[in-house]
């Protein structure tokens, strides 16, 4: 026995192994922000010098964007503070401003300063009533506020989060109101004088170090009046009726109450209720179904048998047919089934329907499985352009004959390709069918036992809304939007009444066009939105060691998240992404600070804010790690903070061009009122309109709506604009291009150039004087190249490359793959991935140099000199040798080589660079600037002269590969004919 335990031992490791690594990242190096540090530096892009307010209060102007009293453009990059981390002692204060200065962060967000049971969270006063403040918790903030101003860094305060009533606040039924109040607040007058007080508390406040209120502060630019919070928006998520946890019998009956009487006011009473909402002809048609009852065989059905299933049509008579029903049922034969319903359907084409026509559908069926079996009943067109017809339903069939019933509203006029489909491939199990009717009628809208006086009227869930009378679904959205509407306003003109200048926007999360026609009102409008997720593994439920993320790309979605932002941007409005971040450890996070700076830009916003920078004040300053469950923060992820100065560069000085063209989607009113009925029909797209719209448009132009109120009804193909293929998504201004086959993305300007994603999947990643080809190390990468002075990168002397991989904590292990790191986050410093990359710049100095900088972004001593090959300055750098995401990028030139546009002398001859780097020990390149000249051919030759293998090299600029896996270890030569001359470069191959 003795000697099993060690194979015992190695056996249970091997078992393990697969769901625990000790080694997340491939040569990992170290790199924190020096903790405290308020140095600035020269290698970093910086903010405009003067205090925050200088120019005035912010307001917006007659081209619907941002801008300060005195006419200065205002574009904002921010982040979120929440909770506590909105409270900092005053020694962490000072460092938190200035590091937030040093990256380029000119305003702040806070949000969840409200709580009404943590204190050290919140600017309440401890108590059993939100009517005071907390001296303590205000000076802290009245000290951070000041000395951001002083950096030059605005405020953003929303203004209700996390305020949930207090026994004494006078709101009934306090101590079951959830969600933090957030869905009260719109239902509850008692609960909105309770945070009219607090609000009046808090803006009436001045700051001691300033003298201002909060109210008359330049230096508090933006105010939003609650956090993720609508009455569309929670009757989307089904946050309106009762639910535990969510919604309260009581507060659920109260909202029944209050749809009464706003029903009451509008009809009066039950009768005219009834007759309101009564719909339909006031008698049944004739059955439009052809062959009912099979009594002409299978005439007129259709059985379609997919992959994998078998089925066949049997009639049957006697004892298993259907009785009271004619001679003739009809029997599905199931042999063999996937599991897969539409593998196996039962269709009837050609059936008659009229838009908001009520038809009854009734059918007879059984099975012949003693435990039943499921099966699925739909009706749709069957005929571009594709969308259902208002009936969709599940049914549970027995082993006796029943009858199934239910009342539609036909969703479209449709007189040719209308279908009646029955899934049957889900199961196992044969469904035998008759009396299968569809006939046109009426229906009373009011179910019984309702009254408007008994004030019980059912509120029905949105996601079940459609299936009611058209009049009462468009009287329920009302309600929910005259809620909205209500608390708004009034929550508006109290902020004014204080003398509250700045603009406001309502909430910054909306479920939808009727939301955002609401929250048009404002003064400008705003969205949040996340991408990737932490959830519970498939099979588990969630805890801190079994939960997953999904280490999504956005580079290789099509249309991912932009469009949840653009549908909630108006026309001649302002707008901002108030809420944004990719969760962590998701190897691919650094990406979002290419992506987002880049359509932010495209879109014309006035503000990019990240989701969020932290959350707890403790070690706030001097934290050198990721804390376990921080999925969203960002203040101590490297592969995003190193990035942060040039996305803040790019938004602040308009590097990227807005679009050359704007869709604008014109809405008309029926749109907006009728969204619950059209929502799961021919509206369920992100732009809720009729027919969907192509979603890569917000990859191409910029989309805003422009109405809600237009003179004639518009579909998604009014929209007209070309749709992209998947490898080229490039948008109309040329800067920004996509290759979602590949997982790659660019930005090509004159001040800014990057790219981001999968670079090893491309032999080089160009724009027009940068070149990055992928050697070894980290499967992702990216990088920005901006500017440091007023000159474009091709004749700048000083600018910053900042290249970033993926980062986890020193000790972290990765469970599941490298889907997740359970419990284990590590307790080291946050470390980066290596990566090894060939740059080639494409620029005429006649010097070029990388500085590595140190974690304060000084300089360091070493200088990495690039070699000249061909018309590029090339260099390899290897982030784990320097140990550092940023390189300061000196230029060196003499008079005369920026008299001309850059290497433009060099763009007419071929010229042959170096392969590099040598030997080669994974992948290697050879850069061929090929002028004038269409391709060329290079061929590689083994020391005995035998050509084993060649490429085809196009330009302007080509890039060959030579891969050390395809060679066998030894000394080749590649050979090139230009130009009349033979080229020639001689490289080893040697295995690492």
């Amino acid at each position: 026995m003795k000697r099993l335990l060690p194979f015992a031992l190695l056996f249970a490791t091997l078992i393990a192994a697969p769901h625990l690594s000790a080694q997340p990242l491939i040569r990992p190096f170290t790199f924190v922000p020096t903790p405290g540090d308020s140095t600035l530096s020269a290698w970093l892009p910086s903010l405009p010098p003067g205090a925050a307010g200088s120019h005035g209060f912010v307001r917006s102007n007659a081209s619907g964007h941002l801008e300060f009293t005195d006419g200065t453009p205002a574009r904002f990059t921010g982040v979120s503070l929440l909770a506590a981390a909105c409270f900092p002692d005053s020694t962490s204060a000072i460092a938190i401003a200035a590091r937030l200065q040093k990256h380029g962060v000119n305003l702040v967000r806070f949000v969840n300063i409200d709580y009404n049971n943590f204190n050290s969270a919140s600017v309440l006063a401890t108590g059993t009533k939100s009517d005071s403040l907390s001296a303590a918790q205000m000076k802290r903030l009245d000290w951070f506020l000041h000395h951001l101003r002083a950096r030059g860094i605005y405020a953003h305060l929303v203004l209700k989060s996390r305020n949930a009533p207090r026994r004494d606040d006078g709101v009934w039924g306090w101590d079951s109101v959830y969600n933090s109040g957030q869905t009260h607040q719109f239902i509850s007058a008692p609960m909105r004088s309770m945070q009219q007080r607090v609000i009046t508390k808090l803006l009436s406040h001045a700051n001691q170090y300033t003298g201002l209120r909060y109210a008359d502060d330049p230096a508090i630019a933006l105010m939003t009046i609650t956090d993720q919070a609508s009455p569309w928006y929670f009757w989307t998520i089904d946050y309106l009726n009762e639910r535990s946890g969510i919604m309260s019998h009581g507060h659920s009956r109260m909202l029944d109450s209050l749809y009464s009487i706003h029903l009451q006011r509008r009809y009066g009473g039950t009768p005219v209720l009834r007759t309101a909402y009564y719909e339909g002809i006031r008698s049944v048609a004739p059955n439009s179904v052809a062959n009912p009852g099979f009594e002409s065989f299978t005439d007129s059905w259709e059985l379609v048998v997919g992959e994998a299933a078998q089925a066949s049509l049997v009639v049957v008579q006697g004892t298993d047919a259907a009785p009271g029903e004619g001679p003739n049922s009809l029997r599905v034969a199931v042999r063999a089934t996937p599991g897969n319903e539409s593998r196996i359907y039962l269709q009837q084409s050609g059936l008659k329907f009229r838009t908001d026509g009520i038809y009854r559908v009734r059918f007879r069926a059984k099975t012949d499985t003693a435990a039943g079996r499921p099966m699925r009943i739909y009706m749709f067109r069957n005929a571009p352009p594709y969308y259902g017809l208002g009936f969709d339903t599940t049914v549970s069939v027995t082993t006796a004959w029943q009858t199934y019933e239910v009342t539609m509203r036909s969703t479209a006029t449709d007189s040719v390709a209308g279908t009646l489909r029955f899934y049957i491939g889900r199961s196992l199990g044969d469904i035998f069918l008759d009396g299968i009717e569809i006939q046109e009628t009426g229906r009373e809208g009011v179910l019984p036992g309702e009254a408007i006086e008994a004030r019980n009227m059912v509120r029905p869930r949105f996601s079940a809304a459609w299936r009611y009378a058209r009049r009462r679904a468009v009287d329920l959205a009302d309600f929910y939007d005259s809620l909205g509407r209500t608390y708004y306003r009034d929550m508006t003109a109290h902020l004014r009444s204080l003398g509250v200048r700045v603009p406001i926007a309502g909430t910054n999360q909306t479920s939808g066009i009727s939301d955002t026609r609401t929250q048009s009102e404002f003064d400008f409008t705003s969205e949040s939105a996340s991408f990737d997720f932490n959830g519970a593994r498939p099979g588990m439920s969630y805890s801190d060691s079994t939960w997953v993320i999904r280490q999504y790309s956005i580079l290789t979605f099509r249309d991912s998240k932009i469009p949840e932002f653009s549908r909630s941007a108006i026309v001649g409005k302002p707008f901002i992404a108030e809420a944004y971040g990719h969760a962590y450890p998701n190897r691919n996070r650094a990406e979002m600070m290419l992506y987002m700076p880049a359509y932010a830009s495209l879109h014309d916003w006035d503000g990019a804010y990240l989701y969020y920078y932290t959350t707890s004040s403790t070690e706030f300053a001097t934290r050198r790690r990721a804390i376990k469950d921080e999925f969203y923060q960002v203040a101590n992820d490297p592969s995003v903070t190193a990035l942060l100065p040039q996305f803040a560069a790019i938004m602040r000085n308009r590097w990227i061009a807005p679009a050359t063209r704007t869709i604008e989607l014109e809405y008309d009113s029926s749109e907006t009122r009728d969204l619950p009925i059209n929502y799961y029909i021919s509206a369920s797209n992100n732009y809720n309109t009729d027919g969907s719209m192509s979603n890569v448009v917000n990859m191409v132009h910029a989309v805003r709506i422009k109405t809600f109120d237009a003179e004639r009804h518009m579909t998604g193909s009014d929209y007209y604009f070309t749709v992209p293929e998947d490898d080229k998504i490039e948008s109309d201004t040329r800067e920004i291009v996509r290759d979602i086959t590949r997982g790659t993305m660019s930005v090509n300007t004159p001040f800014a150039q990057g790219g981001s994603g999968a670079l090893g999947n491309v032999s080089i990643l160009e724009t027009s004087d940068l070149g990055v080809s992928w050697i070894d190390g980290a499967q992702h990468a990216t990088y920005l190249w901006t500017t440091l002075d007023s000159n474009r990168l091709d004749s700048s002397r000083r600018s910053l490359l900042t290249i970033t991989t993926r980062s986890v904590n020193e000790g972290a292990a990765w469970q599941f793959g490298d889907s997740s790191l359970g419990k284990v986050w590590g307790t080291g410093s946050t470390q980066l991935e290596s990566v090894r990359l060939g740059l080639n710049f494409y620029t005429d100095a006649d010097s070029l140099y990388l500085i590595p900088l140190d974690s304060s972004a000084q300089p360091t001593l070493r200088r990495i000199p690039a070699v000249r090959s061909g018309d590029s300055w090339r260099v390899v750098v290897d982030l784990g040798t320097e140990a550092t995401p940023w390189f300061g990028v000196q230029q060196i030139f003499t008079p005369a080589s920026t008299t001309h546009s850059p290497h433009e002398s060099s763009r007419s001859l071929t010229t042959v660079g170096d392969i590099m780097p040598m030997p080669v020990t994974q992948r290697s390149t050879l850069n061929v600037s090929t002028g004038a000249t269409s391709s060329i051919t290079a061929r590689v030759y083994d020391a005995l002269g035998r050509n084993i293998m060649h490429q085809l090299l196009t330009g302007p600029r080509a890039v060959g590969s030579l891969v050390a896996a395809r060679l066998v270890p030894g000394a080749y030569t590649v050979v090139i004919n230009v130009d009349g001359r033979r080229e020639s470069r001689r490289f080893i191959v040697a295995r690492p």
